[in-house]
């Protein structure tokens, strides 16, 4: 049983790291809990499990805009309801800008209270046209 429940991790984590968006899950305190391979590179670090325990502020990003992700990640929760598709920016690991279009969802227990948020981005480019 337990080398199986392995087995479906592993299985999950190589969907999560394979599709093209940025995935991650936090806990009801906005602490990492897990995420794809992608949004570990952008955040700056090797490997997935290495966010674990993490909160925004030890990520690449400005402490702008870690207030701004936990106060979206806060309103989700206090709500129960999903953030979908808004836009937003992000300071990725090498210093540069991205927009990003964000969802976020409460997830919840069993017993109907929510216990964190799922987060997905994916990139999107501003096209910026000149006068002229």
């Amino acid at each position: 049983m337990k080398a199986e429940l392995l087995q479906r991790e592993k299985l999950l984590q190589l969907v999560l790291n394979n599709i093209p968006s940025y995935v991650f899950w936090k806990d009801r305190d906005s602490v990492y809990m897990g995420c794809n391979q992608n949004f570990a590179t952008s955040a700056g670090f090797k490997y997935p499990e290495d966010l674990i325990g993490k909160t925004d502020f030890d990520m690449a990003w400005s402490r702008e805009q870690s207030l701004f992700f936990r106060k979206i990640d806060k309103a989700v929760m206090d709500s129960g309801k999903a953030q979908i598709n808004y836009e937003e920016p992000q300071t990725i690991n090498d210093g540069s800008t991205r927009w990003l279009r964000t969802s976020k969802i409460p997830l919840f227990n069993v017993h109907g209270k929510v216990i964190g948020i799922l987060g997905a981005y994916r990139r999107y480019y501003r096209l910026c046209f000149r006068a002229g």
